[in-house]
């Protein structure tokens, strides 16, 4: 739960930033507008990608087979280094895979359907300010990186503590 706060806290504050960028440039309710709406259809499309990729990696854990550790009774030191290969019959490569079918989910169409859709009324309603529109997408992007950043820093501060 923390992690999640600290995502959105960190969002919030890039958003209000470069909020006040768009006001403070005087470009007005269009660029506001379009700001706005691009910086949440982005945030739509990253968090239904991040809740089909979570889906489908718990689906393959669930469904592993973890293979148990040979016995090395005759050993006289564990083997470092194993690799399990998985050998695959060559009719399984001509269907379509998983992560095809993950890469296209509807939730993910539907979010950028969204994008552009909100991108073509902006534009009918003559409210599209395209700067604004670019650094909506890019804000989150940003905020994004941002957390990541962080997140690995306060890692690699907890595993020095430890």
């Amino acid at each position: 739960m923390q992690g999640k706060k600290a995502f959105f806290t960190t969002l919030a504050l890039i958003n209000a930033l470069a909020l006040a960028v768009c006001v403070a440039s005087g470009g007005g309710v269009a660029m506001a507008v379009s700001f706005e709406f691009a910086f949440f259809a982005t945030l739509c499309i990253i968090a239904v990608s991040f809740l089909s990729y979570k889906k489908r990696i718990f689906a393959q854990a669930n469904e592993a087979q973890i293979p148990q550790k040979p016995p090395f009774i005759l050993a006289k030191k564990p083997c470092k280094g194993v690799k399990i290969l998985r050998f695959y019959p060559a009719d399984e490569k001509l269907k379509f895979s998983h992560k095809f079918i993950a890469f296209f989910s509807l939730a993910k169409l539907g979010a950028y359907a969204l994008l552009a859709l909100g991108f073509l009324a902006l534009k009918g309603q003559n409210l599209l300010s395209v700067v604004a529109f670019l650094g909506g997408i890019s804000a989150v992007i940003l905020g994004v990186f941002i957390f990541g950043i962080l997140s690995v820093l306060r890692y690699k501060t907890a595993q020095q503590k430890a």
